[in-house]
């Protein structure tokens, strides 16, 4: 009987997990997949509303295998989704959404290739409602449309969540029809008024996406960005640079701990204190370290980051692309973004507008603005258990899974991904931001390709021997 492998998620993560589980498989197998049709094998990241959402990383870093870096700029050319000009392709910053059309052709590729290896596919574009774990660790999977699903193996790959809502006076307010939870949708966008500005929560990543989609449909009016760490444009341009910084990696204990990585990096700031480039390429060189960092660190030092460090290195990891750079500085110059350092503390609902109360922390008191729309880009909620419809947080209170000492994902053995839990047979893994916790850095493409072939690695390991019991325990029978 074939083992069944089912992938609750498929984005980004779980495209590149079962493309590799499809590609090291040399047994056929049951692949089941869930997730709905909308962002079905791409993910909110790469199929979104507007085309002038670019990806902050070159094309040339940017490939799904860690072991075949040119393997996306290589796919441009041969499908010749983007003409090769005057700059490299290797060094430009493309559309999210041809991005998307490349992790799709990955999969129709693994398709075929588990047609040859006799493995089945199986996809349920439905959302799951919760799953069970059985004694013989097998997993049952309950579908939000009725259907009930059972697998061997069971990964959890599901995505970010939607920002949490602030917490306010008036919390009837978050069923206003001008209030977006969810950036990411096209509705964000879309019927807007420039008679009041527009009023954005958050001064990060998803707060740029929502200002070039405010662009690309031509809206007119005044943008308002509020959040505690206002005060000014808090983006570095991305200028491809292919130089490397190896002086304070080298000198990184094996024993670390946060104060001896910010005296660290203090002092290589001040010995680079006149050259821009090299201080974005020394926070550069921490990157490949961060989880080995991360796990160095002691939860008291991981609270204090969390609560001190963590706006500051935002800041300094995430970068724009130069042109993207170039327009949100325009419009902070012509007066039409305008960004704030305060607490939002309450909506007000009128007939023609939002009444926002905040406290501006420039000014020290309290301030009114009158806006036409409120979009939330404080970046994804971390605690799943502040969510009413989560299937994590079912889980937890089923005693499957349990959340890390910080609560911003699921507490997992990192060396082969499987849930951590009490269940003797336990066959159930999650990676991608559900790793947060335990390695911090667990959202781009480079950490997310190297997660989804180690997972598969695992799981193909656990199938191989399980097939293999099996047959000796068979042999043994017929002797």
């Amino acid at each position: 009987m074939k083992k069944k492998v089912g992938i609750i998620g498929f984005g980004f993560t779980g495209t590149m997990l079962a493309s590799h589980l499809i590609d090291k498989s040399d047994f056929p197998f049951e692949l089941i997949i869930v997730d709905k049709l909308e962002n079905f094998n791409v993910g909110v990241a790469f199929k979104t509303y507007s085309n002038e959402h670019i990806l902050n990383v070159v094309a040339g870093k940017m490939s799904a295998y860690k072991d075949d870096p040119s393997h996306f700029v290589k796919w441009l050319g041969e499908t010749r989704w983007i003409e090769a000009e005057a700059i490299d392709i290797k060094d430009r910053f493309l559309s999210r959404n041809v991005y998307g059309k490349y992790i799709q052709s990955i999969w129709e590729k693994s398709e075929n290739e588990a047609i040859v290896k006799n493995i089945k596919i199986k996809t349920f574009h439905d959302l799951v409602d919760s799953f069970d774990l059985e004694k013989d660790g097998s997993t049952t999977i309950f579908l939000k449309q009725g259907e009930i699903i059972s697998v061997d193996y069971c990964i959890i790959a599901t995505g970010n969540n939607s920002p949490l809502n602030l917490e306010i006076g008036n919390a009837s307010f978050y069923r206003n029809e001008n209030y977006f939870q969810n950036p990411w949708n096209k509705e964000v966008v879309e019927n807007l008024r420039d008679d009041h500005p527009v009023l954005i929560i958050g001064n990060g990543l998803s707060m740029i996406d929502t200002l070039l989609g405010l662009l690309e449909k031509q809206y007119k009016g005044k943008i308002i960005s509020i959040s505690p760490n206002g005060n000014g444009l808090r983006f570095i341009p991305n200028i491809p640079n292919d130089s490397e910084y190896l002086e304070l990696t080298n000198e990184l204990d094996s024993e670390i701990d946060l104060l001896s990585v910010i005296k660290l990096l203090k002092k290589h700031f001040l010995k680079n204190s006149d050259s821009e480039i090299t201080k974005r390429l020394i926070i550069d060189s921490l990157r490949p370290h961060a989880k080995r960092i991360w796990r160095g660190f002691n939860n008291r030092d991981k609270q204090i980051f969390l609560r001190y460090f963590k706006s500051i290195w935002n800041y300094l990891r995430h970068r724009v692309p130069l042109d993207v750079y170039r327009k949100i500085n325009q419009l902070h110059d012509e007066k039409r973004l305008e960004i704030k350092s305060g607490k939002i503390l309450d909506f007000i609902e009128n007939d023609s507008f939002i009444e926002v109360k905040y406290f501006d922390k420039k000014n020290g008191k309290e301030e009114t603005i009158n806006v036409s729309r409120v979009i939330n880009c404080t970046g994804p909620g971390a605690d799943f258990m502040k969510y009413e419809e989560n299937i994590l947080k079912k889980a937890k209170e089923k005693g499957y899974l349990s959340q890390d000492d910080l609560k911003l994902g699921i507490k997992t053995n990192i060396e082969n991904y499987r849930i951590i839990n009490s269940f003797e047979a336990n066959n159930l893994f999650t990676l991608g931001i559900n790793l947060k916790g335990e390695i911090f850095e667990s959202t781009a493409v480079a950490e997310l390709r190297a997660q989804a072939e180690q997972c598969a690695n695992e799981i193909v390991k656990c199938i191989q021997n399980d097939v293999t019991e099996k047959m000796l325990d068979y042999n043994s029978y017929l002797k």
